[in-house]
This record gives C-alpha cells, sequence and structure tokens, in this order.
C-alpha cells in the first residue's frame, strides 16, 4: 500500500474527534472543518438505534464517517466496516487507528451476492458529469461514487452470510448501485436477526455488462422490493437518496403480513395464468 501524504487530506476535526478525508473529495469535504459527513443525518434518524445495537456492519465505509460517529455514541459497539478501494481503505485504517477505536475490524473487501472478484469503475458517474477516478489530484470528484465496474482495480468480494455472525443488529450499506447484491448475499443473516437497515438508493444503477461479469443474467428487485418481499414492512425515505428499513417485529401483525404476501403471490400468479390463456 502507499503511504498517505499529508498534502492529499483534508482534516475534519468534529466533537465526535479528527477524521481526514482525500482533498478533492467534494461531497465528504464541502461542509467545512468543523462536521464529518452524515453527521446530522445519523443523528436525527440512526442515533435510537446505534445507541441500542451491539454489532453493526458498515458497508461502504468510504474513510469512516459513520463507523467513527456510531463509536461516539456507544463505545461498547462492534463495528465491522467493508471498504473495497486500496487507497479509501488505506485513509479508513489512518482513521480507525488515529483515535484509538477498539472492536472496530477492517475488511478491504466489497459486499455483493456471492465469494469471489470484481474490478471497480475507473470513472465516477455522477448526475450530468462523468470525471476519471483520482484521489490525490486538484480534479473535484465524488471518491464516494466509486462502483463495480470495468477497468480499475481488482477486488475480492464476500457476502454478509459468510461472516457468520452470531447477531447483527444494524447494517448500513451505501454501495452505489449494488445495494440489492448486499441484500442478497446476506440474506439468511437479515431474515435470521431481522437488523435495522440504512441504506442508500440513488441515481446509481449497474449497466447491464457489470451485472454479467458478476453471474446475474436476469433483472433482479430493487433494494426496496427485496425487504419488502422478506418482511420489512416500515421503509422510511429519510431524504432524495436515503432509506431506513425496520422489520415488523409484532408476531401476530408479521404472520398477517406474511399471509397477504403470500395471498398477493397467488393472485399475481392466477392473473399471469389469465393473461396467457385469453380468460
Amino acid at each position: 500500500m502507499r503511504m498517505l501524504n499529508r498534502n492529499e487530506l483534508f482534516s475534519v476535526k468534529s466533537k465526535w474527534g479528527s477524521i481526514n478525508y482525500f482533498v478533492n473529495d467534494y461531497w465528504f469535504t464541502r461542509n467545512g472543518s468543523a462536521k464529518i459527513f452524515e453527521e446530522d443525518l445519523i443523528l436525527k434518524y440512526l442515533k435510537k438505534t446505534v445507541k441500542g445495537s451491539r454489532l453493526a456492519l458498515d458497508i461502504g465505509a468510504h474513510a469512516g464517517s459513520h463507523t467513527i460517529v456510531y463509536k461516539a455514541l456507544n463505545p461498547s459497539i462492534i463495528v465491522l466496516a467493508f471498504e473495497p478501494q486500496e487507497r479509501m481503505f488505506e485513509l479508513l485504517k489512518h482513521n480507525i487507528e488515529s483515535q484509538s477505536l477498539t472492536n472496530v475490524t477492517l475488511f478491504n473487501f466489497a459486499v455483493g451476492h456471492k465469494i469471489g472478484t470484481t474490478t471497480l469503475d475507473t470513472k465516477i458517474h455522477d448526475p450530468g458529469e462523468e470525471i476519471l477516478l483520482s484521489y490525490d489530484s486538484n480534479v473535484i470528484s465524488n471518491l464516494g461514487g466509486v462502483g463495480f465496474g470495468p477497468g480499475g482495480e481488482r477486488v475480492s468480494i464476500i457476502t454478509i452470510d459468510s461472516l457468520n455472525l452470531e447477531s447483527c443488529d444494524y447494517i448500513k450499506i451505501d454501495v452505489q448501485g449494488a445495494e440489492n447484491l448486499v441484500i442478497l448475499g446476506g440474506i439468511e443473516t437479515i431474515t435470521r436477526f431481522k437488523p435495522v437497515i440504512f441504506f442508500e438508493r440513488d441515481h446509481s444503477a449497474l449497466s447491464t455488462n457489470t451485472l454479467m461479469s458478476l453471474g446475474i443474467e436476469q433483472p433482479l428487485p430493487d433494494t426496496l422490493a427485496m425487504l419488502r418481499d422478506i418482511g420489512y414492512s416500515q421503509l422510511i425515505q429519510l431524504d432524495d437518496n436515503n432509506y431506513l428499513a425496520s422489520f415488523y417485529r409484532d408476531f401476530r401483525a408479521s404472520t398477517i403480513l406474511w399471509r397477504t404476501l403470500a395471498f398477493k403471490r397467488k393472485l399475481d400468479l392466477r392473473n399471469r395464468v389469465r393473461v396467457f390463456f385469453g380468460y
């Protein structure tokens, strides 16, 4: 790994402690040197969940913004943080170690639907612009916008289910259009522990070629549909890009929900048969 150059970094000294971002990483430095990225959102919507959680997954951890605030809110929480970009992982590691945070385990992996390898994109695709990926240039960029795609660094993929977790209370997912792949690869863990899930759902989408390279040859349900299907009835849109999903924990209500879903599937099947046979 390449050593970090202090001239490449922008330091934020917040009430949660210090964190560094790459100096050209606009979305993470635009609030100036006093606030960690998304700290207001965390305090408004996630504080209660984080304080009540024993184990959390930070998937798409970037430089560690969420992990650092989670640990400040709940020092005893165990956080598993995943970041596939090698340079960004280097920065994540630096930020966590500089605060001497304990019970934080870092993984230089992508998280997806199966164990394997793939490549990251060489470009960042934001609405109305396409920029070549660069960590240390003067080109203003969105380094949190790096997703799966052709031509970039090769990364390893693991799944949530492959972690064989003994508990899981909360999951944050920000993976540039691959959120449904993360859910697919964690379906057993999620249905078993029913964690609260905070996830991004924006303009990002994986291309057909990228999906095929990952072994996916047919369209997948989007993240909202996938979570509804496994019983997450409380799906709240927090802002333009972020959602919070909670499982309906009341047994009777949950049973009614599953019966309703089963009836809906039977009705959909009956309607498809009628259309096919023309009656």
